[in-house]
């Protein structure tokens, strides 16, 4: 019989320790990698898009490759790995700045690094899967939410201290987290037996997993899915400076709201969509984003810059209750979209279908930093709830397109177990 109580294995726990761990470390530097670009290189706004865009789309690539690669060499190898690249790497960023090369060598370095990054966490998710039950796979996956939103929550307002002393500094301690997440994971976790019997990663293999039509499917969905949410990071910050006259010190106490709604709430949500289908819960979770855009793109249309609170104007409410409506989103879908690759997935390929999950995510995110400034641009400037409006309606019926999987997949594959359905429903 299932139970609604939430308990966690150990492996669960470090691999949502070592997320906070890495989260905590990469917002010490990373966001302030655009302003180092802007302020010291003098680099324009729109090659610092594209070099975003480019290295989410070698993020995309690298997800890809270490799913396949995890389900090859094995899980725990390639989070060292991952870690241990991406160590290097970023200390090499902090040379580059120390010794003020060309900053040519510094984005490079910062595309190595990027590229290091995405491998643990395909491995990892792929280790929870190899040890969590499919039933409580969403439950997992909602305590990684948990630890990777705890670390980014704290990380980047520490990072604002360091980064105003000494960008080179800043990666360097960055660096030190990567190292300790690194003997974390050597010490902690044991090593899992390979079930596959392949001896060499091929990355044509690995898209084969999108054969699988019910796959593809949901691929489609969640590239959509990931591209309304860089909205977030994109058109918010742009949409709240030119056109609701925020200061930038607004911005970051939105970004602020939506890190720590996802901290207090990814528990209870967890508890709540555990009941249900996934694809029901990843639905449910893509109206919440309809009305959080909808919300943000009226909001200077409900609230008004006359109205004051706490020093805060009305239109600044009612945007960070938009933000409040994408987090509550965020803790409904993002676990989903871990749980049904790795229960989908054919026993041998679980690394493989969580990797490419993990390339058409970042792939998503590419995307939508692209279309989201340009939107911003040349339809805002029309009517500035365009963007917001399009964005709900791609992101609803991508949450639709979800829902109507339900009738391809079992229960189990839904993270639920037959007999207790069945008991209900004949109750």
């Amino acid at each position: 019989m299932q139970t609604n109580k939430i308990s966690y294995t150990k492996e669960v726990w470090v691999i949502a320790g070592t997320n906070a761990i890495i989260a905590f470390g990469y917002g010490l530097s990373i966001p302030f990698f655009t302003i180092y670009l802007s302020v010291e290189k003098q680099l324009a706004a729109s090659l610092i898009g594209l070099i975003l865009a480019f290295a989410m789309g070698l993020t995309a690539v690298g997800n890809a490759i270490s799913g396949e690669l995890s389900d090859v060499i094995g899980r725990k190898k390639v989070m060292l790995i991952g870690l241990s690249l991406t160590f290097v790497f970023i200390n090499l960023i902090a040379l580059c700045i120390k010794l003020n090369t060309h900053y040519l060598w510094v984005i490079i370095s910062y595309f190595l690094a990027c590229f290091a990054m995405s491998f643990f966490r395909p491995s990892s998710n792929a280790y929870i899967a190899d040890t969590v039950a499919p039933n409580k796979r969403v439950q997992a996956f909602g305590a990684i939410r948990t630890g990777l939103n705890f670390g980014w929550a704290i990380g980047p307002a520490v990072g604002g201290y360091f980064a105003l002393k000494s960008y080179s500094l800043t990666f360097s301690i960055t660096s030190l987290f990567y190292l300790t997440a690194f003997f974390v994971i050597l010490t902690t976790i044991p090593k899992l037996k390979k079930i596959t019997k392949q001896t060499k990663s091929n990355f044509t293999d690995t898209l084969s997993c999108l054969k699988d039509k019910r796959f593809a499917k949901f691929c489609l969905s969640a590239l959509i899915i990931a591209a309304g949410m860089s909205q977030l990071f994109v058109s918010l910050p742009l949409h709240a400076t030119n056109f609701l006259n925020m200061p930038s010190s607004y911005v970051g106490l939105l970004l602020s709201v939506n890190g720590a709604t996802v901290v207090l709430f990814q528990i209870w949500m967890t508890k709540f969509t555990s009941k249900i289908r996934i694809t029901l819960a990843m639905f449910l979770g893509c109206i919440l984003f309809a009305m959080g855009y909808l919300t943000i793109g009226f909001s200077n249309f409900i609230g008004s810059s006359n109205v004051w609170l706490f020093g805060f104007t009305g239109i600044f409410f009612i945007t960070a209750l938009g933000v409040m409506f994408f987090s509550f989103a965020e803790t409904a879908v993002l676990p989903g979209t871990h749980t049904l690759p790795a229960n989908i997935a054919p026993e041998g390929k679980k690394g493989r279908y969580i990797g490419m999950q993990g390339m058409v995510h970042q792939g998503g995110i590419a995307f939508g930093i692209l279309i989201g400034g340009f939107m911003v641009n040349y339809f805002s400037v029309i009517w500035t709830p365009i963007p917001w409006i399009v964005t709900a309606i791609a992101v609803f019926f991508a949450g639709y397109g979800i829902l109507r999987l339900k009738k391809n997949l079992t229960l189990k594959e839904e993270g639920l177990h037959e007999n207790l359905l069945t008991k209900k429903a004949t109750a």
